[in-house]
């Protein structure tokens, strides 16, 4: 008994540890061990020695009590108050950016569903808010004092930059959305607060951030360049827009739909990095 005792206990301590780890928060360890040992000391004294051997069925059962009983009580941490700062957090802009859905109807959809919505809708009003006061301004208002005759970028090619931008504005709106489930579901170390690891860390993790960002990009649209094939397929649709004469801000978006996915996958990783490191 005493061997099955030890397995019992180190499987629920291994369990713990792990949780705590992902948690970021010791006391899920110190409160989820005592609870524990309580609950093998409890299950190896009221069953009989036999039934460890003979219906290894128990043994299992009496792991998922003690997994369980880990479960609660890390919902009892303050990392599950992260989480629901978390969620309070994403409520709050859906409600903002989302004001056309009751909150009625945004409770029933899946919450991932409402954050790919809201990022969708949101890419829309800052691309065509911004490139249209670009356009108004610097086109129409200072057009003759910024370009000479005929330089100005056409309408047929700010509408074909539009075009693109819009069918790969789904995948755009894709990743912040499924990082936003992951952050949600407690699977990364991402923080609530700033003074949960103070400006200091919260600084040097921004600076961390946006420099693994750059490199990556800079990496990757260097490959799109250097080799042929991946100019050919997705590159080059970015780079039809660059002449002086058809540049405009409508082409800040428009990439190839699969380019889009890729540029934007490539900060997934770095946002994975930074949130492991915390």
């Amino acid at each position: 008994m005493t061997g099955w005792r030890s397995v019992t206990l180190a499987v629920a301590v291994c369990t713990i540890l792990l949780r705590s780890a992902f948690a970021g928060d010791a006391q899920v360890f110190s409160m989820g061990l005592e609870d524990v040992l309580e609950d093998v000391s409890q299950l190896n004294h009221t069953l009989p020695t036999s039934s460890y051997v003979s219906e290894p069925s128990n043994l299992l059962s009496n792991l998922t009590t003690s997994c369980t009983k880990v479960q609660a009580v890390s919902t009892r941490t303050p990392y599950a108050l992260k989480l629901q700062h978390f969620r309070e957090e994403d409520d709050w802009k859906n409600s903002i950016a989302l004001p056309f859905l009751t909150q009625e109807k945004r409770a029933k959809m899946p919450r991932i569903v409402a954050a790919w919505l809201r990022c969708y809708v949101m890419v829309n009003v800052v691309y065509f808010l911004t490139g249209g006061m670009w356009a108004y301004y610097v086109y129409v208002c200072w057009g003759d004092k910024f370009f000479a005759p005929g330089s100005m970028p056409a309408l047929r090619d700010m509408g074909e930059q539009i075009k693109v931008s819009v069918l790969s504005m789904p995948l755009y709106s894709m990743l912040p959305a499924v990082a936003e489930h992951c952050v949600e579901q407690g699977w990364t170390r991402a923080y609530s607060r700033v003074s949960d690891m103070g400006v200091g860390w919260y600084l040097a993790y921004f600076v961390l951030y946006m420099t693994c960002v750059e490199y990556f990009v800079y990496w990757m649209h260097r490959g799109l360049h250097d080799v042929k094939i991946g100019y050919k397929m997705l590159h080059y649709i970015h780079h039809k827009y660059n002449k002086e004469d058809t540049l405009s801000p409508f082409a800040g978006l428009a990439f190839h739909p699969w380019m889009a996915s890729c540029r934007r996958y490539h900060t997934a990783g770095c946002f994975s990095l930074c949130q492991c490191t915390s």
